[in-house]
């Protein structure tokens, strides 16, 4: 039979959050691919339970070729509520990724972005802070693990990221960030499994921002 690009559900899951600065609220995501995942499409919502803070994004990949092209685009908004000053924040960014897998189990990504981010005090009457960056993000990512149930898998998985973002607005602006997350699942008897995870990130430039795991 002639092969036909049909689209099936992949992954969808679903949980409640409690976030320290967004408070309590509902996640969905969704994943979508064709049958030799060429095209994946993957989408996912955040709502906080008082409906004013909530994160959107929703992403694009073609596999088709050696090299991986993708798209993203990610909104967030921040109602933080004050007595004295409350204050709206939302980001916006636009991405647009190519990765290149060394192996089956390694991948190197270049990613050049564009951010915006605006903050509006809903009291005072301070003009709007708006900011517009342009950035170039780096990765390097190497994942063995193999699932053997329900949320346990062995192996180890590393990811290290370098961000460099150029104020366009500004250029004091501009800050970079490098991190990194490594983790390790060692089996240790039948189903328990013992997990280990090393994290770091350090921000620089001229306006370095407060690093948050």
């Amino acid at each position: 039979y002639n092969y036909k690009g049909l689209f099936i559900n992949n992954d969808a899951s679903s949980d409640w959050r409690i976030d320290p600065i967004r408070g309590f609220g509902y996640a969905q995501s969704i994943s979508m691919n064709d049958l030799l995942e060429n095209h994946v499409i993957k989408a996912g919502v955040f709502i906080s339970s008082n409906f004013r803070n909530s994160d959107l994004f929703a992403e694009y990949s073609n596999n088709v070729h050696r090299i991986d092209f993708g798209v993203r685009v990610d909104r967030k908004a921040l109602y933080i509520d004050s007595e004295v000053a409350p204050q709206k924040y939302r980001f916006n960014q636009v991405m647009v990724s190519a990765s290149y897998p060394f192996s089956t189990t390694s991948r190197f990504t270049v990613a050049p972005m564009f951010t915006s981010t605006r903050m509006v005090d809903l009291i005072l009457s301070n003009p709007d802070l708006n900011s517009n960056y342009g950035g170039l993000r780096t990765e390097f990512v190497f994942d063995n693990t193999i699932k053997t149930g329900m949320n346990m898998m062995q192996g180890t998985r590393f990811k290290v990221r370098y961000d460099n973002y150029l104020g366009l607005s500004n250029g004091n602006e501009s800050f970079n960030r490098v991190s990194l997350d490594f983790r390790h699942y060692q089996k240790l008897h039948r189903d328990l499994i013992f997990a280990t995870r090393v994290a770091m990130s350090h921000s620089g430039g001229k306006a370095a921002k407060q690093s948050n795991l």
